[in-house]
């Protein structure tokens, strides 16, 4: 089973990307992701360095960047996103923070489940158990700075 048809009207295969954001501080920021996400033909983006809900004043709610990944989304017409975090929520200096990221769900969403199975406090891994075209296989999205 394939999700869509490419621009040759051939079936294309689902697709799953990687990007390390370095933190979504702004509108415009989460708009130039999306945008990306969607020029790549995506259907999961695993992103790491969200910053979100940080305990440090550095990091944005969940919901204010959930929102501006909606309302870009929006204005590149895809109205269908879907967005799971796992949040940094220690009183931690490490930015951290990872998400999955679901675009095009009014197409995924007849083939693929997706089922969060856990989510590590400091925001550093998450999984995701996910069913598509008869597979099923387990997404981990994490993120280790070399430094640590």
């Amino acid at each position: 089973m394939q999700v869509q048809a490419g621009r040759d009207g051939r079936q294309r295969p689902l697709m799953l990307l990687t990007h390390n954001v370095q933190g979504i501080t702004t509108a415009e920021k989460a708009y130039k992701c999306v945008s990306a996400w969607h020029r790549a033909g995506a259907h999961v983006v695993c992103v790491q360095e969200t910053w979100v809900d940080r305990i440090r004043q550095q990091g944005q709610s969940q919901a204010e960047v959930e929102l501006w990944l909606q309302q870009a989304a929006a204005r590149l017409q895809m109205n269908d996103m879907q967005v799971w975090f796992a949040n940094n929520t220690l009183a931690s200096e490490h930015k951290a923070g990872v998400a999955i990221v679901l675009l095009h769900s009014h197409v995924l969403l007849e083939q693929v489940q997706v089922d969060i199975k856990s989510a590590t406090p400091d925001g550093r891994l998450m999984a995701c158990d996910l069913r598509w075209a008869g597979h099923h296989f387990t997404i981990l999205n994490t993120y280790w700075p070399s430094e640590h």
